[in-house]
């Protein structure tokens, strides 16, 4: 698919957003020590704390950003006030902190295109594309994904 990284300590490609996805290749070069990298993770439920909570674990996590965040997170994360619905407040601030990964972990900015504009401002993302989280947040398109593919599913 892509060749690998040479000579590099870090490489990072990504598909265009027409593909939904992003791809990205850390490369380490023998005897170099693994750079640290710095998350943010979008929501503030409780998955997203056990994604901080786990991140914060790794000695290759030099710092995490969580926003918005909750009383638990903001034991392990630098939680910043920006809600999870707010795409346009979750961009300026993606901009702002530059980080190195982004764990996008509610659906309704994934559904909202979040993903989307943050790979195509080139920053690494976790989370699917708008039209792959449709597969989640709307339940008519999902059954009518699943009809249109043959996949059994339960009837409305």
């Amino acid at each position: 698919m892509f060749p690998p990284c040479r000579g590099a300590t870090r490489c990072r490609r990504a598909l265009t957003p027409a593909n939904s996805a992003a791809i990205v290749i850390v490369g380490i070069s023998k005897g170099i020590r693994p750079e640290t990298v710095k998350v943010l993770v979008i929501g503030g439920g409780g998955r997203e704390h056990a994604l901080v909570w786990r991140l914060r674990e790794s000695p290759r996590v030099e710092k995490v950003w969580c926003a918005p965040g909750n009383g638990g997170i903001a034991e392990d994360a630098i939680c910043l006030p920006v809600e999870a619905n707010d795409v346009d407040g979750l961009v300026a601030l993606a901009e702002k902190l530059r980080p190195d990964l982004t764990v996008i972990g509610p659906e309704l900015p994934l559904v909202s295109g979040l993903s989307d504009v943050l790979r195509m401002r080139n920053l690494a993302v976790v989370g699917p594309s708008q039209i792959a989280a449709q597969l989640e947040g709307s339940k008519i398109f999902a059954k009518q994904f699943l009809a249109r593919h043959s996949i059994p599913t339960a009837k409305l």
